[in-house]
């Protein structure tokens, strides 16, 4: 049964032979040879193609028989099928090394932000007020990633969960915030660590000295989809008078440098006198999960 025949089927050593994998073969007469000459223990896992064209796992020990004249008669032994171990076994490998390659992204990417924060920080203290804040918002990602197997995750949910703090306890925006969109989409993980980033650049820039900085100021974020790129556009309004800034900060940078590097994008900030405005071009096939 475990080579895929039935009892009444005729299954010689010759069948046995040709019925494991091409790949295996030589390594299993190896194996049987040594043990039949030096009459050690025959202890050996192999595939084999059964007749339907499945390929199975066994487990194979066994053991000659050496009669008194010092020659090999027979082996005996048993053979499992092991292949649900295997299969986890391999699905085993295969996370440690999504895990290992999730580990060395994050970490990059902590690195890069510690980085930058560190180059644009005006003092110890506002380095660590910004770094922090940044951790936290990659943390709010992973967990929308987490709770989904890290198989994608909302875009619709990714805004909210940025915006929620600065929202006024209402869900879905509140009155200051107000999100418009034609659908949601589902975002790789890629696409949701660069754009959770994103917005929590613009809101925090915007909680500072943007719309959010003064009780009247709204945002409104609006995306839809244009053929095949998804348009996103910040948009503020009701705050202080806006101006271009003197210099280049880490949210700057990591938009219209970053943020259109990592999704092949474009990105461009409107300094407009009624509030800061940022549109964002996105091809979809950056941001959509493989599966």
């Amino acid at each position: 049964a475990n080579y895929g025949r039935g009892p009444d089927e005729t299954f010689v050593f010759s069948d046995l032979l040709s019925s494991i994998h091409p790949s295996d073969r030589t390594r299993v007469r190896d194996a049987m040879d040594a043990a039949i000459l030096t009459g050690s223990d025959y202890d050996i896992e192999y595939r084999v193609i059964i007749p339907s064209g499945d390929v199975r796992w066994l487990q194979v020990r066994g053991q000659s028989a050496v009669t008194g004249q010092g020659g090999t008669r027979r082996m005996a032994g048993v053979s499992m099928d092991i292949t649900e171990r295997k299969e986890a076994e391999e699905r085993q490998r295969l996370l440690l090394n999504e895990l290992n390659h999730r580990v060395k992204n994050t970490l990059a990417t902590v690195q890069s932000i510690a980085s930058q924060t560190l180059r644009t920080a005006t003092s110890e203290a506002a380095f660590r007020d910004a770094f922090e804040a940044r951790l936290v918002a990659l943390s709010k990602t992973h967990n929308l990633l987490t709770d989904q197997n890290w198989r994608g995750a909302s875009l619709h949910d990714l805004v909210t969960s940025e915006l929620r703090p600065h929202a006024g306890g209402r869900e879905g925006g509140g009155a200051r915030i107000l999100l418009e969109s034609e659908r949601d989409i589902r975002l790789n993980p890629k696409a949701a660590v660069a754009l959770g980033m994103a917005v929590h650049e613009l809101a925090t820039n915007a909680v500072k000295y943007g719309a959010l900085s003064v009780p009247g100021g709204r945002v409104t974020v609006r995306s839809r989809i244009e053929g095949r790129r998804l348009i996103i556009d910040w948009i503020e309004s009701g705050g202080p008078p806006v101006a271009l800034p003197a210099r280049r900060g880490f949210g700057s940078r990591l938009l219209e440098r970053g943020l259109a590097g990592e999704l092949a994008g474009d990105v461009s900030l409107g300094y407009l006198p009624a509030g800061l405005v940022c549109h964002m071009e996105l091809p979809l096939h950056a941001l959509e999960p493989d599966e």
